[in-house]
């Protein structure tokens, strides 16, 4: 007996769809199709990983990029090595030799939609692991006048012979017998490729030796489905157990004849299995829009048919919504935004990740502006990376480095822009200018730009985290100042706060483009925004608003100027997504009653910098805060588990209020059928009593007419009638 060892009550999130196709546009909209299906009737399987094999003679393409709505279900496509196309079947077979992460397999075919869930079919699977899968149709050696050369059962028996296996038991039907004229009554456990679900040990086992099996039959006999045929065999081989599924998983609109005999099965039809149906020419259809428009309008008033078009009338809307869009209007890149499930760092990232990793182990870092800047300084630090011996320059704190502390000052692109100028000599701040997060005035001293300017020359990489477009500015010289001012330090209102506009960012950009090829500064720049929020704003609006407003600038601003050619050409300028990433892949981002980014928020955004930008290993742990990312991740886990226990629980006591259920209709059913005796039983009794009285009336009568009878004797005798028994006695 062969045994899975699985943990059945995880079935619901355990079972991943293998699909073969070739790459032509009527397979990828029937996958659409089916993929469609899956959300809105697959039940447990909605979100279940769908794997789809694509063979072809051809050179492999990129097809997720191509078809941009398949970023919207959990779709992954893979290519066959284009010489084992060749092989027929190859696609499909192709699909045993993947690595399965999931403990149960489900194979389809992509001519397929899902008109109801399978649930019922899952929890049956769990509760008793096998190869499950629809019998087919008829005997696989019924085409090209093999019957007439030896019957089913022969034919049979060779193939089983070639493999070298005992002679085949034929346990199992065909399931078009008594519907379809001339198939044989019994088989071997033959099936349909179109729906085989087994766990993916048995799945691993079959492909072990399927490809052999296949040669096994090809020595014997040519089948157009000699890879059917080796599916039983290596079934048989391992002793797999096998179960067969009804005609409603695996419904074929073409076998009308099965309507009238099994409408039950239709009625509660669960995979409609539509490429043969001759009313339905699936590539004109599938390849032309217009096409299925005008079928989808029409009507019919076969039942089977009208049904299947309402199914196709709901999964055609969302296809078509998301299909690529009409050649008039398309585009080199056509990416949709994620619809129907949540959104992945992979989605932010598309477009934004550089050629070549920018930051190894040597590579000289600045880190300029707040939240996220701020982050990554002792981070790399952590890792032993940007190891570099910054000009030393004492500033807010003893010991403390300037260079370093660049982050805990520049907010806006205007401060870092004139920052740069005055460390190389372009600028002279204003006295009172420059004040520090801590309200001290900077004291601009030659000392202190020649240290700057000797930094930003031998920096390599630069990182600069934008977070506001409010500013305050001096009228005088029509400068910003790096904070505001004190109402007393003020030369009658010599300082005026105002927002900066699109416009005056982007300049102020391409000024710092321009000094950086002046004075050939930091050759590589990643601009990125702020995750936080603006604390306050003197503005007479919501913080909120305010927030929003400043962010859309600065963003605006940046993706004008990274998207200029000329500035692309260099391939100075890149852009990180630190913004997006905190919220857009996060409900909370922040900590409660506070403005601060949560712990999981800075390192999610530190491991996504760390793959797009350096060169450390991905599966190195963050040292920085990933302690209690670490005990999210296990309350999560954690939290899965007992979900997973309470659904097993539930499962099982679901189970046991069936069977009371069950023993209670029987002991229902038991009591009544003991009234009904006993009331039979009753009437019987009233039956007999009333006989028994009536018998004891008539024997009243009888002796009464005796006596008569008797009393008569003695009158006409004169003598008794013991008179006249004693001698008689005697």
């Amino acid at each position: 007996m062969y045994t899975v060892g699985l943990n059945t009550s995880a079935m619901a999130r355990g079972v991943e769809i293998h699909i073969p196709i070739s790459p032509t546009e009527s397979f990828f909209q029937q996958v659409h199709y089916l993929l469609e299906s899956l959300r809105q009737n697959g039940g447990r399987l909605r979100d279940a990983p769908v794997i789809v094999t694509v063979g072809e003679d051809c050179e492999p393409f990129d097809i997720a990029r191509r078809l941009s709505w398949s970023r919207d279900y959990p779709v992954e496509f893979r290519w066959i090595p284009r010489q084992w196309y060749q092989q027929e079947f190859a696609t499909g077979l192709d699909r045993f030799r993947h690595v399965f992460r999931e403990p149960w397999v489900l194979f389809l075919d992509a001519d397929m939609v899902f008109a109801r869930d399978i649930d019922d079919l899952l929890d049956r699977a769990a509760a008793d692991p096998a190869v499950y899968a629809l019998p087919d149709h008829g005997s696989p050696f019924q085409n090209s006048g093999l019957l007439d050369i030896h019957s089913d059962e022969e034919w049979w028996r060779l193939v089983f012979e070639s493999a070298g296996l005992p002679e085949p038991v034929f346990e199992s039907k065909y399931s078009g017998v008594g519907v379809l004229s001339g198939v044989p009554p019994r088989c071997p456990p033959y099936f349909s490729f179109a729906t085989v679900l087994a766990p993916a040990e048995m799945m691993t086992t079959l492909g072990s030796t399927i490809h052999h099996e296949r040669q096994f039959v090809d020595n014997v006999v040519t089948t157009f489905w000699r890879a059917q045929v080796a599916l039983t065999l290596a079934t048989i081989r391992h002793h797999l157990p096998w179960r067969a599924v009804p005609l409603r998983c695996n419904f074929p609109p073409t076998l009308r004849w099965y309507l009238p005999l099994l409408q039950e099965e239709w009625d509660d039809v669960r995979i409609i299995h539509y490429s043969s149906y001759k009313r339905f020419n699936i590539n004109l259809l599938m390849e032309n829009p217009a096409a299925m428009e005008d079928w989808l309008r029409e009507n019919s008033c076969d039942p089977i048919e009208q049904d299947f078009r309402e199914l196709l009338r709901e999964l055609h809307f969302p296809v078509s919504l998301s299909s690529s869009p009409e050649p008039w209007y398309s585009a080199e890149h056509c990416h949709r935004f994620p619809a129907g499930r949540p959104l992945t760092l992979e989605d932010i990232q598309l477009g934004w990740t550089p050629p070549r990793k920018l930051i190894r182990n040597n590579t000289k870092v600045l880190a300029i502006g707040r939240h996220f800047s701020e982050e990554l300084a002792p981070f790399l630090s952590g890792e032993g990376y940007n190891q570099w011996q910054l000009p030393f320059a004492p500033h807010l704190h003893p010991g403390g480095n300037m260079v370093k502390a660049l982050w805990r000052t520049f907010e806006d692109i205007f401060f870092v822009l004139q920052h740069f100028q005055w460390a190389v000599g372009e600028f002279t701040p204003h006295s009172r200018l420059w004040y520090t997060t801590e309200r001290s005035l900077f004291d601009p001293t030659h000392a202190r730009r020649e240290t700057i300017c000797s930094s930003l020359k031998e920096a390599e990489v630069c990182l600069i985290t934008l977070h506001t477009s409010e500013l305050w500015v001096d009228r005088v010289t029509n400068q910003p100042a790096w904070r505001a001012v004190s109402e007393e330090q003020q030369e009658q209102d010599r300082f005026v706060f105002r927002r900066a506009t699109v416009a005056e960012t982007l300049s102020a950009l391409y000024e710092l483009d321009q000094l950086i090829d002046r004075h050939r500064l930091v050759n590589q720049f990643i601009l990125a925004l702020s995750p936080t929020t603006l604390e306050t704003t003197v503005r007479d609006e919501s913080p909120v608003t305010a927030t929003q407003a400043s962010k859309s600038i600065l963003k605006a601003a940046i993706d004008q100027f990274i998207s200029d050619p000329s500035i692309a050409q260099k391939g100075r300028y890149h852009y990180f997504p630190s913004y997006e990433i905190a919220w857009y892949l996060f409900d909370h981002p922040f900590l409660p009653e506070s403005t601060d980014l949560r712990p999981e928020v800075n390192v999610a955004t530190l491991n996504a910098f760390r793959e797009m930008y350096t060169d450390l290993p991905l599966s190195g742990a963050l040292k920085m805060k990933a302690d209690s990312f670490q005990t999210l991740q296990s309350n999560a886990r954690n939290m899965e588990k007992q979900l997973v226990a309470k659904e097993a629980v539930i499962h099982d006591l679901d189970l046991a209020a069936r069977e009371r259920l069950r023993a209670q209709q029987l002991l229902l059913s038991r009591v009544e059928e003991l009234e009904r005796s006993a009331e039979e039983r009753l009437r019987l009794i009233d039956r007999l009593t009333w006989e028994i009285g009536e018998r004891d009336s008539r024997l009243a009568e009888v002796q009464r007419a005796a006596e008569d009878h008797l009393k008569s004797i003695e009158r006409l005798t004169g003598t008794s009638v013991n008179e006249i028994a004693d001698p008689l006695k005697r």
